[in-house]
């Protein structure tokens, strides 16, 4: 995916040998991000682990907290806001649909291109990134 001229993301799955494992990998210039269902850290490109979060909430206790959010915001909007506003899942559909793309046509496809069908600003993507 290419968020800006010099930003560039890549989605890859794969399998391994070994303890079964759902984890998601982001890797940066200097650090990798690893976000699996118990735990959440930060390592070096060498894999010592610089911050570390775990965390023990099942997939029941998710799901309770998310409607119980989704549902506050609709009887009591003005006291109880949605963890995520419209504009954020947008954006979230934006990098998924354009990591689908890329994958597709091996092109690098910019999210920005699907938030200008919906006359938002690319650049709410990412702030910061220009």
């Amino acid at each position: 995916m290419k968020f800006t001229d010099t930003f560039f993301g890549n989605l890859i799955a794969s399998k391994a040998f070994g303890p079964k494992q759902k984890f998601l990998k982001l890797y940066g210039k200097d650090k990798t991000l690893t976000a699996s269902d118990t735990q959440f850290n930060i390592s070096d490109g060498l894999g010592r682990v610089s911050e570390e979060l775990e965390y023990d909430d099942d997939e029941l206790c998710c799901m309770r907290k998310l409607l119980e959010n989704f549902a506050l915001s609709i009887l009591l909007p003005d006291k109880n806001k949605l963890c995520s506003s419209g504009g954020e899942n947008l954006r979230d559909m934006a990098v998924i649909e354009s990591a689908y793309l890329s994958a597709r046509t091996g092109m690098a496809e910019e999210p920005g291109k699907i938030l200008k069908i919906s006359q938002i600003e690319p650049a709410n993507i990412w702030p910061g990134h220009k």
